[in-house]
């Protein structure tokens, strides 16, 4: 009788334990039953419009009203699915952690190796913006700091520190920077450049400027936003780049490195794949229709799945 007692009582410690575990480290807990909650970005996200660019056949984007929580940056999409078990978000590829599990798509996993060869179909480029003549290695003081940056970050110092931090580097060759002769001296206070836009390249280029001013002497100051907020600022003339994570057609456009979107979830949830079509089913209005085009096919969204079986159950 003692034994079998003290049997139940550690079968309950170790239920309390696993119970307690769950909810320290992930939050709220996965249940195959639970609701999906649905994790998006802000309206100006160029991660956001990126992602439904590519579901919807590089179209025009779709209204995303499904999203039960949205947020304003990379970091806190990434704390939110880390925190909630029952969580799905997309999330800059060179900005995701072991914190939360990123899923294959149609079965091809969000790899450096699959960006480059094109079989990981949700990527981009992360890009500068800058206004007409900003950048002039023979003109202003200023459009020749801003000539010698864009030097910097198409240089093999650059590719280093943009593949160490999980992005991918652009194709081709990558000469040494070395730092371009008559410009002027670098300010005694305040920044040289100033940079704000996409929260998707903002990490990376916080890392590029630390080198930048190693090697160049130049203060760059580097802020956020999204690429909504870049754009605007190169248009108001409060930042001399602005850095974009979407489609854009701005005219002055320079490539700084490639980026996975990841979809992502809670590490506890025992998910590895997820479908186009799911994602669309997941993220799109119902009854949107997705013409055939750009090489993909045609495909009309149906409603939310009610829970992780049913998603799991529409993908078999």
């Amino acid at each position: 009788m003692k034994k079998n007692l003290m049997k139940l009582m550690m079968v309950a410690v170790c239920c309390l334990a696993v119970v307690t575990l769950a909810a320290c480290s992930g939050g709220t807990p996965y249940r195959a039953d639970a609701p999906i909650t649905v994790i998006g970005r802000e309206a100006g996200s160029g991660t956001r419009g990126a992602f439904f660019n590519i579901l919807n056949n590089f179209g025009d984007f779709e209204n995303d009203n499904k999203v039960t929580q949205r947020y304003n940056d990379t970091a806190a999409v990434l704390n939110a699915v880390k925190q909630n078990g029952n969580a799905i978000g997309y999330d800059s590829l060179g900005y995701v952690t072991p914190a939360v599990k990123a899923l294959k798509v149609d079965g091809v996993a969000a790899t450096t190796a699959n960006i480059l060869n094109g079989t990981y179909k949700l990527q981009r480029d992360l890009r500068v913006v800058y206004a007409e003549g900003a950048v002039n290695a023979s003109g202003t003081d200023q459009q020749k700091i801003n000539a010698d940056f864009i030097k910097f970050l198409d240089s093999s110092q650059a590719k280093t520190i943009i593949e160490a931090e999980g992005y991918v580097a652009k194709a081709g060759e990558t000469p040494s920077y070395t730092k371009t002769a008559g410009l002027p001296a670098a300010k005694s206070s305040g920044g040289d450049i100033d940079i704000s836009g996409s929260t998707s390249l903002k990490p990376l280029m916080d890392e590029l400027v630390k080198e930048y001013k190693k090697l160049s002497g130049f203060t760059v100051i580097v802020s956020g936003g999204g690429s909504g907020q870049g754009v605007t600022d190169v248009n108001n003339g409060h930042s001399h780049f602005g850095m974009v994570s979407n489609v854009t057609t701005y005219a002055h456009v320079h490539t700084v490195a490639k980026d996975g979107i990841a979809v992502i979830v809670n590490k506890n949830n025992p998910m590895e794949n997820i479908t186009t079509n799911a994602l669309r089913d997941v993220y799109f209005a119902a009854g949107t229709a997705i013409p055939e085009r750009n090489g993909g096919t045609a495909y009309t969204v149906g409603a939310m799945p009610e829970n992780w079986t049913a998603l799991v159950a529409l993908m078999a």
